[in-house]
């Protein structure tokens, strides 16, 4: 699990100052660090690659599907390393929400919600030339959470948008390869 700051410069330094720290000291979760907008998280998984996105850090608040404006570049360079993958990779762009029930909002459901951001990720992937045959999205709403709906930071977590890169088993490892080296430049220097 490879968490990934948005951006390089500032973020790099603090997770650098971070794990310098005694690991008595060092006590922040991957979800406080998500929280923090340190950035997302890449998974290797047996059938590809999940890059999590955490809407928190995607759209402009918890009941929308526009995507803020600072994560615009963010979403160009996943744009740009899926142009270096092989094209027979696919993509699944998934839209997941917790089970808050919704304000009024145009969404009736949380299917609706997680469809749509994950439908608006997905074009923007294609805005910054990703090929469309590559790409499909899916809407898990509430269903699939991956902590418990009981806290703050456990919603935040279910919250998400994620991207499945798969392929067949010839190309795994060198898929994992690509994304490992592209996400985490710095593990290569280790």
């Amino acid at each position: 699990v490879v968490v990934i700051p948005p951006d390089s410069g500032k973020e790099e330094e603090q997770m650098a100052s971070e794990s310098s720290k005694p690991a008595s000291q060092n006590t922040e979760t991957k979800a406080t660090i998500a929280r923090k907008g340190e950035g997302s998280v890449l998974e290797q998984i047996d059938q590809g690659s999940v890059l999590k996105l955490p809407s928190s850090l995607l759209f402009e608040n918890a009941t929308s599907d526009a995507i803020n404006q600072d994560m615009m570049l963010y979403i160009e360079r996943i744009a740009k390393i899926i142009q270096k993958l092989p094209k027979r990779v696919h993509i699944n762009v998934r839209g997941f929400t917790d089970d808050t029930p919704l304000a009024k909002t145009r969404f009736k459901s949380h299917y609706e919600l997680a469809a749509n951001r994950a439908y608006r990720v997905m074009k923007v992937l294609i805005q910054y030339g990703v090929d469309p045959n590559q790409l499909s999205f899916s809407s898990y709403g509430s269903t699939n959470p991956i902590a418990p709906n009981d806290s703050l930071e456990n919603r935040m977590k279910n919250n998400r948008v994620e991207i499945f890169f798969s392929t067949d088993a010839n190309d795994l490892s060198k898929i994992h390869s690509i994304l490992d080296e592209e996400f985490n430049p710095h593990k290569q220097q280790e």
